[in-house]
């Protein structure tokens, strides 16, 4: 499985990728996971799921997930770091 987490910053996005199947990336992954949250953004994680097909919904049909994460989730297909928001 490969995951991705998304860096949302005033410059532009950052994206760090990592597979299960490569531990030295999972760790890479989770470091800088660590260091974000030390300095005060928060994550959001969104999975993918196909759905079981009723009347209402198309063949194939997905629906994505998202929700607040406070710790680094390796089996996560997408994670978004968000900076922190300050008050002017």
């Amino acid at each position: 499985m490969t995951g991705v987490l998304e860096v949302l910053t005033g410059d532009g996005d950052l994206k760090i990728t990592w597979s299960s199947a490569d531990p030295e990336s999972v760790t890479r992954a989770k470091a800088e996971f660590d260091r974000l949250k030390s300095e005060g953004y928060g994550f959001f994680a969104g999975e993918m799921e196909v759905k079981r097909l009723t009347a209402k919904r198309l063949k194939g049909a997905t629906e994505l997930t998202i929700r607040s994460v406070r710790e680094f989730e390796p089996r996560v297909q997408r994670t978004v770091a968000v900076r922190p928001m300050r008050g002017g």
